[in-house]
């Protein structure tokens, strides 16, 4: 272990910039010690102007990589300055959910969604094209009826029941996609992270007249559907937000937003003439439905389970007890333990998947017209070898 005080092979790191970049991550002492399977004590050492030792340089290289910082900036006298994005509201309405503002994760999530905005920005002034703007027509408040304006944005969004209900039971799991893509005809950047489910979260909006950014995570196929509508519902009342589990039971401002944006989550993925029409064979309110029809219901729109049952309880068909009794506790553990496995074999596919369709469009487009280079639009995309922009050019809209 190198020594400091008068040691002419000393590396020179700043100790403070040590601990500032460790703090920075909002990784603890006792993690990176078990990191560099060193005693917290020694991690202390390193950090401390007093300090008698530092750490080697290989040590040091993988700190900078563990707290995502470059190797340099350990030798620098005192902290650059760094964008700190001012984090949004946090809609995730029960006890236990970690504090987003004490956590790095959140932080960088956001603050990707942010780029990925000002990149968009700048590809359409390079372009010559104005950026497109969130329709003023879908503008609403927790005041308005959520059935009235979910109708209203599937005709916005060119959403078609015949579009859904003509998908075979085969393809429920391409629903997030189908409606990810109709969300993004209104300008609207829609991305994926799969780092929100780690924090409890299930989405992230960011609400702006001009390319206002959702961001959701990997989980059951039906609930990523139901979590896009709840986030398109957030735009449309203006509100940016972390998003969690649909259904909570609270009060104030915040849970009457979600509320709202819940309705009219289940009324644009299950309308009401549609689901009532389906539900003719259920005179009056059932106090329970079976696992078989429920699945059916929920078959039949390609949604989960879960949020087939909200809307049948919303619509007044099934006894409300049933679902807060009975099945909530079930359906939210069903979806905690949920793995997906299918992961996009082709790699340029699962770019594309992160960044959405309308925002690597316009990259590649910026990229044929010659506004931008090899090297920019790769780094537009988040890829490292230029090959792969190739490839995603020749595999998009495939």
């Amino acid at each position: 272990m190198p020594r400091r005080a008068n040691n002419p092979k000393s590396a020179g790191f700043n100790p403070s910039m040590l601990q500032w970049a460790r703090e920075w991550r909002g990784i603890s002492v006792d993690e990176i010690a078990a990191k560099l399977n060193k005693p917290p004590a020694m991690i202390l050492d390193w950090e401390s102007p007093e300090g008698d030792f530092e750490p080697t340089v290989n040590q040091a290289r993988k700190m900078a990589e563990l707290y995502q910082r470059p190797f340099l900036e350990f030798f620098l006298p005192e902290p650059p300055s760094v964008y700190r994005p001012k984090l949004v509201p946090d809609f995730r309405l029960y006890q236990g959910a970690p504090d987003p503002t004490e956590n790095r994760d959140f932080i960088d999530i956001q603050g990707w969604a942010e780029s990925l905005r000002i990149n968009a920005l700048d590809l359409y002034e390079e372009i010559g094209e104005a950026p497109p703007e969130f329709p003023k027509e879908l503008r609403a408040s927790i005041k308005s009826d959520p059935e009235e304006y979910a109708a209203l944005a599937r005709e916005w969004t060119k959403f078609t029941l015949d579009e859904q209900l003509g998908m075979r039971p085969s393809e429920w799991y391409l629903l997030p996609d189908i409606v990810r893509r109709h969300i993004e005809s209104l300008g609207v950047i829609v991305a994926k992270s799969g780092g929100l489910k780690a924090h409890q979260a299930r989405g992230l909006c960011l609400f702006e007249q001009l390319l206002p950014v959702i961001v959701y995570t990997q989980e059951y196929p039906g609930a990523q559907a139901f979590t896009l509508a709840h986030e398109l519902a957030h735009l449309m009342v203006g509100e940016s937000g972390i998003i969690g589990p649909y259904v909570r039971k609270g009060g104030g401002a915040a849970q009457s937003i979600e509320d709202w944006c819940d309705n009219f989550a289940g009324a644009y993925l299950m309308p009401k003439s549609a689901v009532m029409d389906s539900m003719a064979w259920a005179t009056g309110q059932l106090h329970e439905i079976s696992d078989d029809a429920l699945e059916a219901v929920a078959r039949t729109y390609c949604v989960s389970p879960h949020a087939a049952l909200v809307r049948l309880v919303k619509l007044g068909k099934v006894d409300p007890k049933f679902y807060w009794n009975k099945k909530r506790e079930e359906f939210l553990k069903a979806e905690d333990e949920y793995k997906s496995f299918a992961r996009p074999k082709y790699y340029a596919t699962r770019y594309k998947n992160k960044v959405g369709e309308a925002y690597t469009g316009l990259v590649l487009e910026a990229w044929k017209l010659g506004r931008i280079s090899n090297h920019n639009a790769a780094e537009y995309l988040g890829i490292k070898k230029l090959q792969y922009l190739n490839d995603i050019s020749a595999g998009f809209g495939a």
